[in-house]
């Protein structure tokens, strides 16, 4: 965002294209998997045999295909088993295998059922990245039982079987999940929070502060790593957030080591003071020891609450402390100022960690934020995925375009296929489905990760076929093997799991062919034609240039700063019209989708395009946050406030103004964003409001606490952005 709008009109350098060469042929040893890819081929090769020995070869094809539907998404390494996630891939197959058969023998029907699935799933990619493999696979179950037209009976049996495969997987994935593997990303915030653990229990100013900078900015390489190119999804962005508040949180703790300092450098330090900065090391650095173990492995600490109650009475009882001691006027506005806004962080923190190692809290608590309970809690669900979706059924969104191109593409390359009579003309089909994403990277080095994968895997199942014979059982070790070695390398190279999972691929339909040689031969021809066609397509209608990080991220500040002000001015004013908020709700998800998908095409593309990781990143989370604390007010059951404090008035119009400059900051570049005195103002409407766990006054303190610290986030962000 620092830099000048790209010249998106000039071709891609040479350099680029070396680079999408090299990603294409890229191979990570690290990201071997031998163990989870045994128990992926464990699943297809049982599914296969069972259905084979019960009925036929295609009814163990069927079952093996939704096994490997499942088993592939199952092998990114996460905290613990995505289950809604892998049953929604199975269903999503089922129902693509069953549309799929059924109207394979009505040509304009299927294509029609093409056209839909492929925008649908399209628009859920581009939406939704987290949920990928249901998209993807929908659309592939309808393409490939495209190939086997039946009735309704016989199209249900086989979606039945396909389900049931599924399932037998996702079964082996609960049994057999091992142990929980927190990634590179929590890793290092888990190391940054316990340089912060160390510092804050010594609250030392003559401690060096470097070590704790130098992990938290670990901790973003580790962040950038792990995530590479994907800028959405809560986990991603709470990961994002906690980095962000880590930063701020090193500064408060260096103002308030300041103020111990003070304290101890008097003739005659006041006792009861000291004691009062010592409880404080002491529960800050409890407090941070519990989220270093709560990141270190993937939970929220049972008593993280408790802890956080315990730090925040602390950095009270500093401040009153401070303020009844003589003397100590320049120490107490320290204290109240950094404590105050370390109280926030804190809260801040607690608040994120659960989203941040995809775990749900039930337990009610009074500490931390209503949000965690309210929002959070429901920020992947199924419907809020598809309210996203419906904001973005417009012609301005990135997502819809993308959603638009696949259609057209997948639905020529079906009728291509039947015109021309390419035998397997699936896979030209199949082709242009796997291929064409709504990121350049991601399209390019798939295309020709998948094109070189395709033509090796062919080559290699053909030489097996023409020189073994195998049929019948003796396909279904092939088979396995083939399906162990496409998830072993899954994670390491998509050219090397291409010319694997190709090689099972062939192997599974071999029960269904009889000329190896011949369907070989056609399978490379649809596969080159397939990759050719989604290609060619990006290169005529690319989304890269049409809109820059810089305006999509503006566009997202006006939206968020709309949003806010509508909810909050509805809190102080019950006549204030509310009616705007739903529609201002669905405006920031569509610009917030277009920010994510210009984001990740950004990050993807060459370096002259490319933006800041860290700062743009940063500043989606933060904006997350903004939209989560105000849509958790607006969609509250309790409505009345009993007195609006003059407190709270004040500070949602210090609210408005900061966010209002951020926003223009971002549109107009040299725009000075004056910090307004927020924290202060939020204590006062703390005590100013009622509480109780039924009274509004607590959930609007909750969520403005939060509101708070997302736009002193902001600010902060922004001030760290060069003006354009």
């Amino acid at each position: 965002m620092s830099e000048a709008p790209a010249d998106f009109g000039r071709p891609a350098p040479l350099r680029t294209w070396r680079r999408v060469r090299d990603e294409s042929l890229r191979f990570d040893r690290h990201g071997l998997r031998l163990g989870p890819s045994l128990r992926m081929a464990v699943g297809v090769t049982v599914a296969l045999a069972i259905g084979y020995a019960a009925g036929s070869w295609a009814a163990g094809a069927a079952a093996a295909g939704g096994a490997l539907s499942v088993g592939i998404p199952s092998l990114a390494p996460t905290p613990r088993p995505r289950i809604a996630l892998l049953a929604s891939t199975a269903a999503a197959m089922a129902l693509g295998t069953f549309v799929g058969s059924a109207t394979s023998g009505y040509a304009g029907l299927h294509v029609v059922a093409v056209a839909l699935f492929a925008f649908v799933g399209g628009l859920l990619v581009a939406v939704e990245p987290a949920v990928t493999a249901v998209g993807l696979n929908a659309i592939v179950g309808l393409v490939v039982y495209g190939r086997f037209p039946g009735s309704p009976e016989t199209a249900l049996k086989s979606a039945g079987l396909v389900a049931a495969g599924g399932l037998f997987q996702l079964l082996l994935v609960v049994v057999f999940r091992g142990r929980p593997q927190v990634g590179r990303a929590l890793a290092g915030l888990s190391r940054a929070y316990a340089a912060l653990a160390t510092y804050a229990a010594d609250l030392d100013i003559e401690r060096s502060g470097l070590p704790v900078a130098a992990a938290i900015d670990a901790a973003v390489v580790d962040r950038e790593f792990s995530f590479g190119a994907g800028a959405s999804g809560a986990p991603d962005e709470a990961c994002t957030s906690l980095v962000d508040e880590a930063r701020r949180i090193r500064l408060e703790l260096l103002s308030l080591g300041s103020a111990r300092a003070a304290v101890q450098g008097v003739d005659e330090p006041d006792a009861a003071l000291l004691a009062s900065f010592d409880q404080l090391a002491s529960r800050l650095g409890d407090f941070f020891g519990h989220v270093v173990d709560g990141l270190a492995h993937a939970g929220v600490p049972g008593d993280l609450d408790d802890a956080l109650a315990a730090a925040i009475e602390a950095i009270e009882d500093v401040r009153l402390t401070a303020a009844a001691a003589p003397h100590s006027q320049l120490i107490a506005a320290r204290a109240t100022t950094a404590g105050a806004a370390l109280a926030g962080q804190l809260r801040a923190v607690a608040g994120l960690l659960p989203p941040a190692v995809k775990v749900r809290r039930t337990a009610p608590t009074s500490a931390v934020r209503s949000a965690t309970r309210i929002s959070r809690r429901g920020t992947q669900d199924a419907a809020v995925i598809a309210e996203r979706m419906r904001a973005n059924l417009t012609w301005q969104s990135d997502a819809f375009q993308h959603a638009v191109r696949l259609a057209v593409v997948v639905s020529a390359s079906a009728v291509i296929a039947h015109a021309v009579g390419i035998g397997r003309g699936y896979w030209l089909t199949l082709t242009a489905v796997l291929v064409l994403r709504p990121e350049f990277s991601v399209t390019f080095t798939r295309g020709v990760g998948r094109a070189v994968g395709t033509f090796v895997g062919v080559g290699i199942a053909t030489i097996v076929a023409v020189t073994a014979h195998p049929h019948g059982w003796a396909l279904v070790p092939f088979v396995g093997v083939f399906v162990w070695m496409s998830g072993a390398v899954f994670n390491a190279s998509y050219a090397a799991f291409s010319v694997a999972v190709t090689g099972a691929v062939v192997f599974l339909l071999a029960g269904l062919d009889t000329d190896p040689v011949t369907d070989a031969r056609d399978r490379l021809v649809a596969t080159v034609l397939g990759a050719v066609l989604a290609l060619g397509a990006y290169a005529l209608w690319p989304t890269w240039g049409r809109r820059p990080v810089a305006d999509a991220i503006a566009d997202l500040g006006d939206a968020t700063h709309r949003y806010v002000g509508i909810v909050l001015r509805a809190v102080v004013d019950p006549a204030a019209d509310a009616s705007a908020a739903p529609a201002a709700s669905r405006a920031v998800r569509l610009a917030r989708t277009n920010a994510e998908a210009a984001i990740d095409r950004s990050l993807g593309d060459p370096a002259s395009r490319r933006v800041d990781q860290t700062l743009t990143l940063e500043m989606l989370a933060a904006f997350r946050r903004l939209s989560i604390a105000a849509h958790t007010l607006r969609l509250s059951p309790i409505r009345t406030l009993d007195g609006v404090p003059p407190a709270l008035k004040e500070l949602i119009a210090a609210i408005d103004g900061e966010l209002e400059a951020i926003a223009a900051r971002l549109r107009f570049g040299r725009v000075t964003v004056v910090r307004q005195p927020l924290r202060a103002l939020h204590r006062e409407v703390a005590a100013a409001l009622p509480g109780g766990a039924d009274a509004l006054g607590t959930l609007v303190v909750a969520e403005t606490d939060e509101i708070v610290d997302a736009t002193n986030s902001l600010a902060d962000i922004v001030e760290r952005t060069p003006p354009t």
